[in-house]
């Protein structure tokens, strides 16, 4: 056990350094419980919020040139995966499950996964769920335009993904801290 708490002291020190203070997500309030994110704010007699939890985070591994030493390190990304709730002063909640991940454009900032509305007082698990990535280009065109209204836009999905990022380093901190103090525990 002294070999693995000798790498996690190395690790943590190496780590440490590329620690930085959550960014804050324009007009969003924020509220952090664990691994869940909640985003939220009023616009116009709604509810707008925005979850997410990085446990459900999308990994995946960029190919760089080895040669490349500004690549050294940087070849894991994670993407959020979050949900959107908008809910209506009559109650009634509109929820749409979508993605980030490298294959975004400044046109769609973001992927729009499935969605579904839960009428005031009723169950989320009883109403239809649809999937969108099969909609036309135009019904996502339109969903895209009622989520900008509501500040879920490029800059959010910008903001999203850099708050993601620094979330998930300092997550991945505390975790290395935690499995080199249970190896600690008995020495």
């Amino acid at each position: 056990d002294t070999a693995i708490v000798k790498y996690l002291d190395e690790e943590i020190e190496v780590e440490s350094e590329a620690l930085a203070n959550l960014p804050s997500i324009k007009n969003f309030d924020c509220k952090i419980q664990g691994t869940r994110v909640a985003f939220h704010r009023e616009v116009n007699n709604e509810s707008v919020k925005v979850t997410m939890d990085i446990n459900d985070n999308v990994e995946s591994t960029m190919d760089y040139d080895e040669d490349d030493d500004d690549a050294a390190g940087n070849d894991i990304s994670f993407w959020p995966i979050f949900s959107v709730e908008i809910k209506k002063a009559s109650g009634d909640t509109m929820h749409i499950h979508c993605s980030i991940d490298e294959t975004n454009t400044p046109e769609f900032p973001f992927i729009l996964n499935e969605m579904y509305v839960v009428p005031k007082g009723g169950d989320e698990k009883s109403v239809y769920s649809a999937s969108i990535e099969n909609q036309d280009e135009q019904f996502h065109q339109v969903m895209y335009d009622s989520l900008k209204a509501r500040g879920i836009d490029n800059n959010f999905a910008a903001d999203l993904q850099e708050f993601n990022h620094v979330f998930e380093h300092s997550e991945y901190y505390k975790f290395l801290q935690t499995v080199r103090d249970f190896y600690k525990a008995d020495q």
